[in-house]
């Protein structure tokens, strides 16, 4: 949600050179209008999802009747498209088709899911100017294994995918640990009444598979001994592994962090309760922010640009913009009170009494070099 909230920034703004307000009217009327139903900001906000989740997107984009301009692009769920090979050129490259199907269970054949209710198919925007629909297929270029094709996208997440199935599994604990009045597991010592080792190993399998495991939030030792008609059960005391629970934990969350190439204390979530100060923060915003939001941001402009060039705009009139986290005001209000706190309390009451918004920050700027 933090990256998702970052990348799409303030919204999208006009940005025209020069004094003609005609052009950057209309450029505005497309950030409030991409579709009859849609903003330009609510048609990506829903396909930067789909690039966070699986690591591109889909646009239809429409085309005016004189097939010069477009005139609506709407989000296209890219998880419900599927890349059908439809031929090949004459030097041999395959030839794809872009098909969308709202539900392709139990569809496996291109002829089949055409009769479909709901299914659309596409060529490449790039490719065909003509078309009234076409889809702007968005996937970012990764280096090949041999014989592997390049037809679908994969998101940069996909290194951590073992820390969110730990993450997962670490919930399912915690909440059925609580659900079963935290019963850690148990040793089971109990005579040996298996005539084979097979029923032996049947039986404990079968008891896993019913008691242990993570929604279970316990596991059972089974000791099997020739005294007759004997049964003891010890129970095993969570706490130690309460711990290795936790320390996993906070590696997960590094893990994932990293993955989605953020920081834990840019998404209000501090490993070790330590001091962050505004400045901190906003110094650790600005490099973040630079670092890693402008190139996400960058993949929007230019896909934004490049569409609406066909309708007359430069290269560089649509932008997503910086969010705001504070205004220029307020983040230097806050710089000024955290040098204040640093004063003495009777010095701090003299400055806010006696003196004027100029001098106390001329104060502060001379008490800062």
């Amino acid at each position: 949600y933090a990256r998702h909230k970052y990348v799409m920034g303030g919204g999208w703004s006009a940005e025209v050179i020069g004094s003609d307000l005609s052009i950057k009217a209309k450029a505005q009327q497309i950030i409030n209008k991409a579709n009859p139903k849609e903003s330009l900001n609510e048609v990506t906000a829903k396909c930067e999802w789909d690039r966070l989740n699986t690591g591109g997107y889909a646009l239809e984009v429409i085309r005016s009747k004189d097939k010069k301009n477009i005139a609506a692009i709407y989000h296209v769920d890219i998880a419900k498209v599927q890349i059908a090979v439809v031929g090949k050129t004459e030097d041999g490259q395959l030839i794809y088709s872009y098909c969308y199907l709202p539900d392709w269970k139990g569809v496996s054949k291109l002829s089949q899911a055409r009769t479909k209710p709901g299914f659309k198919e596409w060529k490449l925007f790039w490719d065909d100017e003509k078309a009234e629909s076409t889809l702007y297929y968005y996937k970012p270029h990764r280096i090949l294994k041999d014989g592997e094709i390049d037809a679908y996208p994969i998101p940069d997440w996909i290194s951590a995918c073992g820390y969110i199935e730990a993450d997962r599994e670490i919930e399912k604990f915690h909440v059925n640990n609580i659900k079963n009045n935290f019963w850690g597991g148990q040793i089971v010592e109990m005579t040996n009444v298996f005539t084979t080792e097979q029923e032996r190993d049947d039986f404990v399998a079968d008891f896993e598979k019913e008691k242990c495991g993570p929604e279970n939030a316990g596991e059972t030792m089974f000791v099997f001994t020739n005294e007759k008609d004997s049964v003891k059960a010890t129970p095993l005391a969570p706490s130690e592994l309460d711990k290795q629970f936790d320390l996993l934990n906070k590696t997960i969350r590094q893990e994932l962090a990293l993955a989605h190439r953020t920081n834990l204390k840019l998404i209000g979530n501090e490993l070790e309760n330590q001091a962050f100060s505004r400045t901190e923060f906003f110094d650790l915003y600005e490099l973040h922010y630079s670092t890693q939001v402008v190139p996400d941001q960058n993949i929007w402009n230019e896909t934004i640009n490049y569409i609406y060039s066909f309708n007359g705009f430069s290269s560089k009139t649509f932008n997503l913009t910086k969010l705001s986290l504070f205004s220029g005001i307020n983040r230097e209000a806050d710089r000024v009170v955290e040098i204040l706190s640093t004063m003495p309390t009777f010095v701090q009451q003299k400055i806010v009494e006696k003196m004027t918004d100029k001098e106390l920050l001329d104060q502060i700027k001379a008490r800062e070099e």
